[in-house]
């Protein structure tokens, strides 16, 4: 799954025009890495970080800049792209509710992991939302598993 599969996303580079474009409404929003550049994962490649919702899209993108200081994942994301350098852009689109917004959240996350076998590597909080889509029983694994790295 890559950011160009959602055409109906709002993009912008600047988390401070972010800020000042976003309406005060709900919506889904993903945090990309700058122009789409494509990075792998376990399965495939993207250019998704973070996959979140929000009742209020200009707050979100405003606490992105301002974190506090028990806003985890607003500070690991301040840290990716101010302290370690990386471009990054979000990308919304506006939901009727902040209900729709989850789901919508849900399943772009459920499509992320089905596609990649993993979270978006921002997305640590996932996982605890994310409980109904990971198998509930026990996995077993054999000891000879082949794997064909060279599959797309």
């Amino acid at each position: 799954m890559n950011s160009k599969d959602l055409p109906e996303f709002k993009s912008i580079s600047d988390f401070e025009l972010a800020y000042n474009q976003a309406p005060q409404k709900p919506g889904v929003y993903l945090l990309r890495t700058k122009g789409g550049t494509i990075f792998p994962r376990i399965l495939g490649e993207t250019d998704i970080l973070y996959i979140g919702s929000t009742e209020n899209l200009k707050k979100r993108f405003y606490s992105y800049n301002h974190p506090g200081s028990s806003q985890y994942t607003n500070q690991k994301v301040k840290n990716f792209v101010v302290n370690l350098g990386h471009e990054a852009e979000f990308l919304w689109k506006e939901e009727t509710d902040s209900d729709r917004a989850k789901i919508t959240e849900h399943e772009l996350i459920s499509r992320y992991q089905r596609e990649h076998h993993e979270f978006p590597p921002l997305n640590g909080a996932s996982i605890r939302k994310m409980k109904l889509t990971l198998p509930t029983e026990k996995l077993e694994f054999k000891d000879n598993i082949d794997i064909d790295i060279h599959r797309s």
